[in-house]
Order: structure tokens, then C-alpha cells, then sequence
């Protein structure tokens, strides 16, 4: 019986590989059904691209990793013709799950996310991730791809270049960084908002060498991190793809920091985060109590001012046609744009008025506001009425940026002014009292209601 049996089980496992061999189809033939599949594809008819995925998927399972990753990239082409992003997604991973190098794939991947970006921003993120890993493994199109993307979402926009390319500016900060670290011997560093890293490269060659450089978008921060590598520091700055908020005293931070640099500035001041990047970093022990931040203070000044270069909002007659009800699409009256005044023709309503006093190195209020009093240099009634604002920035106590309309054309403050529209025609026949208000994020000003 034991015999029978032996003999049964050999029987069934040669039949198994008999099967096998039989059904088993040579890289050959799968290479000419992969060839017919892409033909059926490029007919474009649906019947013919049904025809085409089953093709794809059989090959798709087959043992031939070339012919896998080829069949899974048609998938991923056909998903996205039809207007299946999250199946063209999946189909673009999976290969290359099977082989990461593989440049068409992450270059396509890309392509999926730069088109699911509507959905929400980390899909941009992830676009930017890929088409930098295909551009490194040689994908023709991926740096042309790149660059459309990042134009589209306007990630790094286009005065940050000049701003990078302003040498005395430079050279400012980093006389403010040398000094900085002559007062704290071997400091931690944090560079919040690194951009290019920039900063980060001032402290290394000023003899720090615990340095940290937090960029939240991720894409940015693997050129960081390919900039100070190509600078040869990269064993002294740590590059950190992540908001300061979202790192850890322990874990990407070893110790508090001794400096912080953060040129996270706009032309409003606050409106790219410094106020809540600080207070984050003070309560949660990032920072020493002595931190030196720089830069070290501000002082924002206000002057309102009438000018036919402005738009006025909200809209009425454009060219004798009634616009009005495109005022929908108007966010906010508290909102700001940026001008440079020396370029402008404008009329001086009010005296320069110093609203807000900002000291980085201590303890900041995240809300405040002030009745404040402008003093009338012109009475009248005016029809394109605006609030400028600027700052005058101090690294520290001995060097600073003056951002005023007339400060002088070697002040390198590439921020220029802000202009809060006050949106209505506005009468001045005595000095005017206005709201002055800053949040988190933003400085504003209001016209106070009537009793």
C-alpha cells in the first residue's frame, strides 16, 4: 500500500509539472502579446483597449520582471485616458514596487499627482518627489515636466531668485550669523523655512557644526540637501523635509537651539508664519531660554495714501460695463498686495504712523489690536484709498533693512510695501482713527463702526 501511494504521489507531482510545462508560455510569446497589446491600445477604441488590459494584466503576473513593469506602465496609460487616476496610480507604484529605478514609471507617477493636485496640496508634493527621481534617473521630459509643475503651483516664485542673487543682502545676513555664533561656541543651529539652504551654508562656513534645516515641501528639500552636498557640508547640516512644527527635541532636533535663522518673511511680515513657527518652537522646548533668533526684532510702520495706480475694490463701472457681481470672488478687505511706492505715483493722506513692534528673541502675542490715530496731511474726499505698510527689519542691533517707500535704492529690501485697500470712497477733513490688528498670520486694518 505504502508502495502504491509513493508511487501515486510521483504520478501527481510529474502530471504538476507536466501541467506546468504545458501551460507555461515562453518570454517569447509574452513578448508578442505585449507587442499586440500596445498595438490594440494605439487603435484608441474601447472594445480594443478592453482587449489591450487583459493582455496587460496576464503579462503583468508573468516572471519577466522587463515585461511586468511594461504592462503595468500601459495600465497605468490606459487608467489615466479613462480618467482612472487612483487605478493608473496603483498600476505605477506596483512597478515600481518591482524595480525603483525605473525612470518611466516615477516620471508617469508624477504625472497622476501633478493631475490629482486639485484634490488636495500633497499630491503636489508627491509629484515634485517623483519627477525629481525620474530627472535623476534620466528621463528626458522628467526636468521639462518639473519646472511646469512647479510654475503651476508657483512653489519657488520668481523674485525669490533675485532675492538670492542680492549679494549685499547676503552679506548682511550672514555678518548677522558670524556674530551670532562668535557669542555661542559650538551652537545649535535651527534654519526654519530653509529654501535653498542658504542660511544654513552662511552658519557652516562661520564655524557651526550642528546645524538643522527645517523645509516643509518636500521637493525643495532634496535640492537642499543636493546644494549642501555640492558645498561639501553635508556632515555638519542635516536637512529636515518637514515643517519645524512637526519635529521632535530628541528625535530630528538633538538638542534646543542656541540660534534660529527664519527668513520666513512676506511683505505683510507675519504672513508666512514667523509668529507661529516661534511660538511653537518656545513651547515645545526647541529653543533655549538665551535663543538668538535672527532676524532679532521689527518695527511696522502705516500711512494711508490715495492713488489711481491702485484698483478700486469693490468693482463697479470697468470700460462703462457693471462688474459688481464679480465682487464674489473677493476674499477678504483685510487682504494685501505688494507694491514697490517709489515706482508709483500716490498721494500722501496721513502722516508715517509706527503701529506694531515685534521683538523675535522674547515671548510673542499672537493677537492684538490698537485704536490708532493718523494724523491728516491732506483733506479731501478720494476715490482709490489704501493703507501702505512696511517694516524696518534689524538682524540684530547693528544691522537692518529698511523697507519704507523712501528708503535708499541700496536699503535691499526686496519685500517692498503692502497695500490694504480700505474699499470704499474715503472723506478726510480731520486726523482718522483706524483699527490696527494683527492675528497669527496677518496685519490689517479696519474702519471703525459708527455708534
Amino acid at each position: 500500500t505504502v508502495l502504491w501511494m509513493t508511487r501515486l504521489g510521483v504520478l501527481v507531482l510529474l502530471a504538476l509539472i507536466l501541467q506546468q510545462i504545458l501551460c507555461h508560455e515562453s518570454r517569447d510569446d509574452l513578448r508578442k502579446l505585449l507587442e499586440k497589446a500596445i498595438k490594440l491600445r494605439q487603435v484608441g477604441t474601447s472594445r480594443k483597449k478592453e482587449e489591450a488590459k487583459e493582455l496587460f494584466q496576464k503579462i503583468s503576473q508573468s516572471e519577466y520582471a522587463d515585461l511586468r513593469l511594461s504592462a503595468l506602465n500601459n495600465l497605468g496609460t490606459i487608467s489615466v485616458e479613462e480618467g482612472d487616476l487612483a487605478t493608473a496610480e496603483a498600476s505605477y507604484e506596483a512597478a515600481i514596487t518591482i524595480d525603483g529605478k525605473y525612470a518611466i514609471a516615477h516620471n508617469n507617477l508624477a504625472i497622476v499627482y501633478e493631475m490629482r493636485g486639485a484634490e488636495e496640496m500633497d499630491y503636489f508634493s508627491r509629484a515634485t518627489d517623483h519627477f525629481l527621481e525620474a530627472h535623476r534617473l534620466k528621463h528626458p521630459k522628467a526636468l521639462e515636466n518639473l519646472r511646469r509643475t512647479v510654475s503651476k503651483y508657483d512653489v519657488v516664485p520668481s523674485w525669490h531668485f533675485s532675492m538670492l542673487n542680492d549679494i549685499e543682502r547676503n552679506n548682511q545676513f550672514e555678518k548677522a550669523i558670524v556674530s551670532a555664533i562668535k557669542k555661542k561656541p559650538n551652537p545649535v543651529v535651527l534654519d526654519i523655512g530653509a529654501g535653498s539652504g542658504l542660511l544654513s551654508l552662511m552658519a557652516a562656513r562661520s564655524g557651526a557644526t550642528r546645524i538643522f534645516a527645517c523645509e516643509r515641501v518636500a521637493s525643495i528639500a532634496a535640492i537642499a540637501n543636493q546644494v549642501v552636498k555640492d558645498n561639501h557640508y553635508q556632515d555638519v547640516i542635516t536637512i529636515i523635509p518637514k515643517e519645524s512644527r512637526e519635529i521632535e527635541l530628541g528625535q530630528e532636533l538633538p538638542a534646543p537651539a542656541d540660534i534660529v535663522v527664519a527668513e520666513i518673511l512676506d511683505t505683510g511680515l507675519i504672513g508666512e508664519g514667523m509668529l507661529i513657527a516661534l511660538q511653537d518652537a518656545r513651547q515645545r522646548g526647541l529653543l533655549r531660554p538665551n535663543v538668538q533668533v535672527i532676524p532679532s526684532r521689527a518695527q511696522v510702520f502705516a500711512q494711508i495714501i490715495d492713488s489711481s495706480h491702485f484698483a478700486k475694490i469693490p468693482l463697479e463701472k470697468i470700460s462703462n460695463f457693471d462688474l459688481s457681481a464679480f465682487n464674489v470672488f473677493y476674499t477678504s478687505d483685510k487682504s494685501y498686495e505688494v507694491v514697490h511706492l517709489k515706482h508709483v505715483d500716490f498721494t500722501e493722506i496721513s502722516q508715517v504712523v509706527p503701529i506694531f513692534n515685534f521683538d523675535f528673541n522674547k515671548e510673542l502675542k499672537m493677537n492684538r489690536e490698537e485704536l490708532t490715530k493718523f494724523p491728516i496731511l491732506k483733506k479731501g474726499t478720494f476715490k482709490n484709498v489704501a493703507v501702505a505698510f512696511w517694516f524696518l527689519l534689524n538682524l540684530n542691533d547693528d544691522l537692518a533693512f529698511d523697507c519704507s517707500p523712501n528708503a535708499a535704492i541700496d536699503s535691499h529690501c526686496h519685500w517692498g510695501q503692502a497695500i490694504q485697500y480700505l474699499g470704499k470712497d474715503f472723506t478726510a477733513d480731520e486726523d482718522v482713527t483706524l483699527w490696527v490688528k494683527h492675528d497669527m498670520g496677518k496685519i490689517f486694518f479696519e474702519i471703525p463702526q459708527e455708534e
